[in-house]
């Protein structure tokens, strides 16, 4: 539901400094080096990680804030300019450039004219460089960097005050005019135009940032005073209007050709808006625009420009350019009023357009041209935008409640135009274009805008953009409206606002709009930009909102930012400070920012807040805190009733809801014992209320049409949970002496006594219950309806839904308490039967494993009337685990475990169905899936041993026993080969740990060396809990063997980086000293003899060993019989259609054959000699395998046995040489029978 709690901004804030300290030291080195003489010289080659570092490292990060380098610009960029001018080396400017934007560094390059003519020069040379397609990033061809930099450098140094033919050194004969298509070139251009207009037609259809060089560059040329007396300004807007003419020919341009010389059109329009240069050509311009605009598919050149968002874009600016400059005439001519009003009607169009940017240009576009308008006409437009506003808007009528306050319809507008008119009037706004009088219809357009959403098919939102542009045009509202202009405005007037008491103001109803959003909205750049609208209001308007500044304070941009802590922390501090942000909260959470939100979890808080601002709004006024609470049930229960079958998610959100207020009544009775102001007759009606709220649901839920009934059935057990203090209160209401002692009468919340562990709190309620013939009043019809629907929410329960999981059990245990002594043993008799064996009738048992393990601490310490139900619970369970053949189920069973206290109070009788599970490696098609229950077992075992630490005397001897049956496997688990089953061994071998141990066990991770390392160690340490320390030690021998069954596979088939950490561990550990080489290898030993035929170990302990022996560690080891391992490989291949196995045992074969040439007295390997010969005839046996892959891994090993030898001539001399030139995938029996007695392997 949140977002990383991770303030990027706040974070630069606190590293800018930092970065530009580094920057400033690193750049200096960066561009020059040491010439040997005392000096520096410019460095012609930079590293690439070095500029990647300035640029990305260093440079980027701003971009987030770019304003913090505002200060450092002028000498960085000076720095580079002198750099760029000595090499062109200009990458690092680049990212300065990208980062704070062009307009902004240009102000800091150099303008003095001699530059011109260097640059000049240089990016002609580099066009003169031919393209290589086999180097395209050759040394001398420039990069893009480069090229935009120089054009950019070109544009801003044509500001020179004088005219161009002075600077000119080239002659006008010597430069070739390019032949450009549909342009006339004015005669007696100066020399360096002609230089400067060919790489600006070039790069003006480039896709890159060169192009916006470029047309920087070609309107500056074009808007000089010299070079339009000569006609270049003329000429090239007729070469633009050719450009842009309806044609049939088929596209010889790109798209980007195009957005390029509408780009030129926008700049010279932009330039030329305090002169009269460009007033000739508005109307033709404005005609060739809207044509293209118009245009149809005939025109292929037309149709590629409407294709693209970024040309639609342009042209937008290039109409709203021509109506302001046509706007600014005198006097204004009818072809002028009906071009401007052309012009608007086409922008109301564009503000539906499916792009964004196109969208954002209209509505600026309109607002410019609107505030040159005159009053009457200006107001036509914003009454145009109002109107498309309240287009499609439907206004339903509650059909409970006709009379009731109207709810708005907003499915049927278009999301997409609705934001290009909010970001209108928003843009109107802040121009101060609206006259006051428009003001009431402009407030209830924002307010609609502010709580606007609408869901895609696929369920997301895409009202978010409309709800932020609400928030720029409330900022703008409060920005540029006055106290008196905005108090004016009558609330009755804003029929968005009728939901707010009539006394308001509108400047408070905005104020209380905004908090709810601030708090509520589902978006973080919502809840941002309503706190900061919010602060521009209250800072603009002082005194005229209820607690301003405590709700500024409170409602802080800072603490918006998480969603969690906004729907809680923030929303009751606003609560706090007045009744009227509570209600206006509470309302919304009744909505889609609330009950009605797509996210579960979002929902889940939502239920929450809402208990939460409930009370806060009843301790505000302790005397009406019951009406309080009623009239939040019975808005809940009216919401609940107008909700359709298919309303899945309001419906559960609802539930929620309900449930919190139920869990405040403990609190709400506490607060008003306290005042005195307890009233027993209304809190009876409440709890009747309740109790009748919590039937109607019932009977409602037990609908199959229900959609999504998961989400119904989990919402509801928490109300089931919920409602165990109204039943608390119920009795002790009718006690005479309560109210004078409500102070002392603790009541429970239900999560409290129906949690994991189930305390003597709930047993003294349930006897409590018993005594006062609960089940014979107030629960006899609710334990009616509980039994009823019970069953098939059990049925739901889902071991992947965690949610289920914690609440349906739990629900089914408060009917339990609910119900009589004895239908509490017949409910357990049944949950028994039904668990004990798989029965086609009940789809899954999952939710009845929890229902009766949770039950279990109540049979044992209760008992029941008839039956031994403590003994029935575990009988079923046990019986079930033996009988059942499903892991998913056994699974589910092994999760029931860790939901109670059973296993604590029964260790002795599910010691052997958790060493199963420890013990599983049941592999299917599907993989592994029985690190399902080896997972599980460990969660169990966790929970067994979760106060081992403070065990009492009388646990002593199950624990003991537990951990000498458990850990071994424990052990074992904790250093295989997958994660997830790793980790949870990490987690239940850290109880056993002393205290000084554990907090460094626990932050090692499961795949690191030093964990790996730990577990090695562990047998000469006394790391263990004095308790269990010698009953775990007890075989030293089978510790390690155990230990090493499980390492072998995560440093054999482990991720690779666990393959190479478990095995330098190991090594290490090896090295260290002679014992504890020869204590691994004495295991590994045992192992291979004590699990022949069991692959899932085999193969992975072989592969260790050939490891071992091949870093020549093993051979150091008087542990090991070379004949003895030998023999094992021959039982371990023998017969095997286990590939892999076959190859390890080669692998073995080899590394024993090999140590006949090694220094014998590094060798301690018993039988050595006796293991060489057999290896190598074993080697040979296998030669004549009849599977080539086989064969194949043969020949690899008698290979580097018999390695080779070169005599004084080059010649291969080494018996190796036979096994050359021979395809021993297909080599017949001779061949091989003859290579086999060449070398001497054969078998006698």
């Amino acid at each position: 539901m949140d977002a990383k709690d991770d303030e990027g901004d706040v974070k630069l804030q606190k590293e800018s400094a930092d970065l530009i300290a580094e920057f400033e030291r690193t750049l200096p080195t960066f561009l020059y080096k040491p010439d040997g003489h005392g000096g520096t010289r410019l460095r012609t080659r930079v590293r690439a990680w070095e500029t990647f570092r300035l640029d990305q490292s260093i440079l980027s990060p701003f971009q987030e804030l770019p304003q913090l380098l505002d200060p450092h610009l002028a000498k960085f960029v000076h720095t580079l300019s002198d750099a760029y001018l000595q090499s062109l080396t200009s990458r690092g400017r680049t990212g300065a450039v990208l980062i704070r934007g062009e307009k902004v560094i240009v102000r800091f390059l150099s303008s003095e004219t001699k530059c011109l003519e260097h640059l000049l020069s240089a990016l002609e040379e580099a066009e003169q460089i031919p393209s290589d397609p086999e180097n395209p990033n050759g040394l001398l061809q420039w990069t893009w960097q480069e090229r935009y930099i120089t054009l950019l450098w070109l544009s801003h140094l044509l500001f020179a005050p004088f005219d161009l033919a002075s600077i000119s050194s080239v002659d006008l004969n010597e430069v070739s005019v390019p032949a450009v298509p549909g342009l006339n070139w004015p005669p007696n251009l100066p020399g360096i135009t002609l230089r400067l207009l060919p790489l600006a037609f070039k790069y003006l259809s480039s896709p890159g940032r060169e192009r916006d060089a470029a047309k920087a560059l070609l309107v500056r040329i074009s808007m000089r005073s010299d070079m339009q007396k000569l006609g270049l300004l003329d000429a090239l807007v007729n070469w633009a209007l050719w450009v842009l003419r309806p044609t049939n020919e088929p596209l010889t341009e790109s798209t980007y050709h195009f957005i390029g010389v509408l780009s030129y059109l926008a700049g010279i329009l932009r330039s030329s808006m305090d002169t009269s240069d460009m007033d000739k050509y508005l109307i033709r311009i404005f005609h060739a625009i809207n044509s293209v605009t118009t245009g149809g598919r005939d025109c292929p050149n037309f149709e590629a420009i409407n294709g693209s968002a970024f040309a639609r874009k342009i042209m937008i600016k290039v109409m709203r350019s021509a109506a302001v400059l046509i706007l600014r005439q005198e006097p204004q001519t009818l072809q002028g009023t009906e071009l401007v009003e052309a012009c608007i009607g086409s922008l109301l169009e564009k503000l539906s357009d499916n792009d964004t940017p196109v969208r954002f240009a209209a509505s600026k576009a309109l607002s410019v041209i609107t505030l040159r308008l005159d009053p009457d006409m200006a107001s036509q437009v914003v009454e145009a935008v109002l109107d498309s506003l309240n287009r499609r808007v439907v206004w339903l009528k509650d059909p409970l409640n006709p009379e009731g306050k109207l709810t708005r319809d907003l499915s049927s507008v278009d999301p997409l135009e609705w934001h290009g008119l909010m970001l209108t009037l928003s843009h109107l706004l802040y121009r101060r274009s609206p006259p006051p009088d428009q003001l009431s219809d402009i407030v209830h357009a924002l307010l609609l805008g502010l709580s606007f959403e609408q869901r895609s098919t696929s369920g997301g939102s895409i009202g978010s953009n409309v709800r932020d542009a609400a928030c720029f045009g409330i900022w703008a509202l409060a920005r540029r409206y006055t106290t008196q202009e905005l108090l004016e405005i009558p609330i009755e007037s804003v029929f968005a606002a009728k939901s707010h008491p009539a006394h308001s103001t509108i400047l408070q109803v905005l104020a209380t709009e905004l908090a709810v959003t601030a708090s509520r909205d589902s978006a973080g750049n919502i809840r941002r930009g309503s706190s900061a609208a919010l602060q521009e209001l209250i800072g603009r308007h002082p005194d005229t909102i209820e607690e301003g500044i405590g709700l500024v304070q409170v409602v802080d941009y800072h603490a918006v930012a998480l969603r969690s802590r906004a729907l809680h922390e923030v929303a009751i501090q606003a609560t706090n400070l007045s009744s009227r942000y509570g209600e206006a909260l509470l309302g919304s959470l009744l909505g889609w920012r609330g009950v009605g939100d797509a996210d579960a979890a979002a929902r889940r808080a939502a239920g929450t807040s809402f208990g939460a601002i409930t009370f806060q709004l009843a301790s505000l006024n302790p005397p009406a805190a019951l009406r309080r609470l009623g009239d939040s049930v019975d808005t809940l229960l009216h919401h609940l009733k107008k909700l359709q079958p298919r309303q899945a998610e309001e419906r559960h959100g609802l539930l929620l809801s309900l449930a919190s207020v139920f869990d405040r009544i403990p609190d709400t009775l506490a607060l008003l014992s306290e005042k005195n102001a307890l009233d027993l007759n209304g809190l009876r009606d409440l709890l009747r209320k309740m109790v009748t709220s919590m039937l109607d649901i019932l009977g409602i839920l037990k609908s199959s049409a229900l959609r999504r009934q998961e989400l119904a059935a989990e919402a509801a057990s928490r109300l089931v949970i919920s409602s165990i203090p109204i039943f608390q209160a119920a009795i002790l209401s009718r006690q005479r002496e309560w109210k004078d002692n409500a102070g002392t009468n603790t009541l429970y919340i239900g999560e409290s006594l129906v949690g994991k562990e189930i305390n003597g709190d709930l047993l003294d309620v349930m006897t409590i219950f018993d005594s006062e013939d609960l089940a014979e009043r107030e629960s006899q019809a609710l334990v009616s309806a509980l039994g009823d629907i019970i069953p098939s929410w059990l049925e739901l329960v889902d071991e992947e839904s965690e949610e289920l999981v914690d609440a349906i059990p739990r629900a089914a245990l408060v009917s339990l308490v609910l119900s009589r002594p004895s239908d509490r043993a017949e409910k357990v008799r049944e949950w028994a039967e039904l668990v004990k064996v798989h029965s086609s009738k009940l789809h899954d048992a999952t939710g009845y494993f929890h229902a009766i393990a949770m039950a279990y601490p109540i049979c044992s310490a209760t008992g029941m009337q008839g039956i031994d139900a403590a003994n029935l619970v575990c009988d079923s369970l046990l019986q079930r685990w033996a009988t059942e053949k499903d892991l998913e189920v056994k699974s589910s069973l092994l999760s029931s475990l860790t939901q109670s206290n059973i296993l604590r109070k029964e260790p002795r009788r599910f010691l052997g169905l958790l060493m199963e599970g420890l013990n599983d490696y049941t592999a299917t098609s599907r993989g592994d899936i029985g690190a399902y229950l080896r997972g599980g077992s460990l969660k169990a075992t966790r929970t067994m041993w979760q106060s081992i630490a403070h065990a009492t005397p009388s646990d002593h001897e199950w624990l003991q026993r537990t951990v000498s049956a458990l850990f071994l496997s424990v052990l074992r688990l904790a250093a295989e080969k997958l994660d997830r089953v790793r980790n949870e061994a990490h987690k239940t071998l850290a109880l056993l740990l002393h205290p000084d141990y554990v907090d460094t066990f626990k932050s090692y991770t499961s795949s690191s060396s030093k964990y790996l390392e730990f577990l090695l160690r562990m047998s000469e340490t006394d790391c263990l809990l004095p308790l269990i320390s010698d009953t775990a030690k007890a075989d030293q021998s089978a510790w390690m063997c155990e230990l090493l069954a499980g390492y072998v596979t995560s440093a054999d088939t482990g991720n690779e980086t666990l393959v190479i950490t478990s095995r330098a561990v190991l090594c290490e550990f090896c090295e260290e000293s002679q014992e504890k080489l020869d204590m691994v290898c004495r295991a590994l030993m045992r192992n291979l003899r004590d699990h022949q035929g069991q692959d899932r170990l085999l193969t992975p302990t072989l592969e260790i060993v050939s490891f071992l022996l091949n870093v020549g560690l093993m051979q150091r080891s008087g542990e090991v019989d070379a004949r003895t391992l030998a023999s094992l490989m021959q039982k371990s291949a023998y017969k095997s259609s286990n590939v892999r196995k076959i190859e390890t045992c080669t692998k073995v074969y080899g590394g024993i054959a090999r140590l006949e040439e090694e220094d014998r007295s590094q060798v301690r390997m018993k039988r050595v000699e006796e293991g060489i010969v057999e290896s190598k005839k074993r080697l040979g046996a296998m030669l004549y395998h009849p599977w080539p892959r086989v064969r194949t891994y043969v020949v690899d090993e008698l290979w580097s046995i018999f390695a080779e030898e070169e005599d004084e001539e080059g010649e291969d001399v080494s018996l190796a040489a036979e096994l050359k030139g021979m395809d021993w995938g297909r080599a017949p029996k001779d061949v091989v029978r003859r290579v086999v007695e060449k070398l001497g392997i054969e078998t006698t």
